[in-house]
């Protein structure tokens, strides 16, 4: 008998599903709250970008793990020694989860790489930099197209080994507004606020789904379709068609997600999630055990 080549699923064999989400919106929109309900999240953040404060108790102690990065990002273009950069930070991040699922050690099942749009603007001030000392070392004319070269391939690399661990992950970025051409006191898209065309070409057609969330008073509203009337240019239909929602959700968890998809409840596959224990949880949140 012929044996097919490796990785052929078993029809009719339960998987175990992992997604893959991009969440976008301004500033205290939900982002990071809406990340805290999945499974043993991991909150990676750039100290900049304050993500992780979410995460605080009002005990002061973090309800999920934080990972605080970039702390030493800006002292690293300036050539201070012992400083790394965000892209290697992010490389032993994921050589860490790596090394954990192989080992079946990661406590882990939620990666959350947050302040996305910070992280890639960071990015590219490295590829700047070596561009610039590039063209000194050459003593010609600097190269820009290089600059997002790199860009793009730091975009394909992380976006395809995040992509490729074993666990749900969530990148969260920040929005911009584009105005109507015809009107500029209408706006004609909201949308992630990626740098470069890396970002944009890269990473929606890797994702499971494209969430916008925005927030009215106290509650948080999460968009499956497109907030606007002309379609944003990543905002395609999830591929899932359980999620394909055309009302904003309102305060959005990782329920919505799990009932939709007949994902476990929380209760069973995190109990030791914060969600799952007596007063530890600060906020209101439906199916909570």
């Amino acid at each position: 008998m012929i044996s097919a080549p490796p990785g052929l699923i078993p029809m009719g064999a339960p998987q175990p599903m992992f997604l893959r989400v991009g969440v976008y919106g301004y500033p205290g929109s939900g982002k990071s709250w809406g990340a805290m309900t999945w499974p043993a999240p991991l909150l990676i953040n750039p100290l900049a970008e304050g993500g992780h404060n979410t995460a605080r108790h009002p005990d002061g102690t973090f309800l999920v793990q934080p990972a605080i990065i970039g702390r030493t990002h800006a002292a690293f273009l300036r050539g201070v020694p012992n400083s790394i950069s965000i892209k290697v930070e992010i490389e032993q991040w994921l050589e860490y989860l790596y090394r954990s699922v192989v080992t079946r050690e990661c406590p882990y099942q939620t990666v959350v790489l947050g302040g996305f749009s910070d992280i890639a603007t960071m990015v590219y001030e490295q590829a700047e930099k070596e561009a610039a000392d590039a063209k000194k070392l050459r003593g010609g004319k600097e190269d820009k197209h290089r600059a997002w070269g790199d860009v793009l391939t730091w975009y394909n690399r992380t976006i395809h080994m995040l992509f490729s661990l074993p666990l749900h992950v969530i990148i969260e970025m920040g929005a911009k507004i584009t105005m109507d051409k015809d009107n500029r006191d209408l706006v004609a898209t909201v949308e992630p606020d990626l740098s470069g065309r890396g970002g944009k070409l890269v990473l929606p057609r890797e994702l499971d789904m494209l969430i916008y969330t925005e927030r009215s008073g106290s509650t948080f509203y999460t968009h499956f379709s497109p907030r606007v009337s002309k379609p944003v240019f990543a905002m395609k239909a999830p591929r899932f068609l359980a999620m394909s929602f055309q009302q904003p959700v309102q305060d959005c968890s990782y329920d919505i997600f799990a009932q939709a998809l007949g994902l476990p409840p929380i209760w069973v596959c995190d109990p030791g999630h914060p969600r799952c224990q007596q007063g530890r949880w600060p906020w209101p949140v439906p199916w909570h055990v």
